[in-house]
């Protein structure tokens, strides 16, 4: 019911085999690469029933959504081979107002993508570690 809740599981064969983002696009970049790599059949879901999350205020909303278009868009841009992000594209301008001000803060927000972990030799290597030893 709430795919960008926060709350994932998944297979570690699975999961070793993925790109991570980092911040708030990691499970929107998940969600893409399991369905465009394995297929929708690969992914599930299961009702957590009464989960209670904390609000936020629009302006933390806005960030995070903000960070997942980004991630989107860099999806495209790899599927697509087109370019959509720019350096104006990871800086967010929030207007902020009250009763005696209004003022424009320029936030950078940029999600980093991750490399799969089993393509990284020291993952590698002590996944052998740990098997040799049992």
């Amino acid at each position: 019911m709430q795919p960008l809740a926060g709350e994932m599981a998944g297979r570690r064969r699975l999961l070793e085999q993925l790109p991570f983002f980092t911040g708030y696009g990691v499970e929107t970049g998940l969600l893409i690469d399991i369905l465009e790599r394995y297929g929708v059949d690969a992914i599930a879901q299961t009702d957590l029933e009464n989960r209670i999350h904390r609000n936020q205020d629009m302006i933390s909303l806005s960030k995070m959504a903000f960070a997942i278009v980004q991630v989107v868009m860099k999806r495209l841009e790899d599927r697509r081979h087109i370019q959509l992000l720019e350096e104006i594209n990871t800086t967010m301008k929030l207007i902020h107002y009250s009763p005696h001000e209004l003022f424009l803060e320029v936030k950078e927000i940029r999600e980093s993508e991750r490399p799969p972990i089993a393509g990284l030799e020291e993952y590698v290597r002590g996944r052998r570690e740990v098997v040799s030893s049992s």
